[in-house]
């Protein structure tokens, strides 16, 4: 996402919370905004991983799954919209 926001001629925020970047990123491509829901999930991944408050959270794997889906999605998307291969 910060990529592609530098791609933009924007210099991406300092963080790792991916709806923020995204908020950004969807003033270029109005078509990112369907992933708003799993950068959301995306970023409390991270947070839980990164910042434990307690015992970790168990995802089922068809969770899982359609995350790392969504995430390839996004990932092609951007590649795409910049001409990364």
């Amino acid at each position: 996402m910060k990529g592609f926001l530098i791609y933009n001629g924007i210099k991406p925020k300092r963080t790792h919370d991916l709806s923020i970047l995204l908020n950004e990123a969807v003033k270029f491509e109005d078509t990112l905004g369907e992933f708003i829901d799993f950068c959301d999930k995306a970023t409390k991944y991270y947070i839980e991983n990164r910042y434990p408050p307690g015992p970790s959270i168990e995802y089922r794997f068809e969770e899982i799954k359609k995350s790392l889906d969504n995430a390839w999605r996004l990932i092609r998307k951007i590649r795409e919209k910049t001409g990364i291969q």
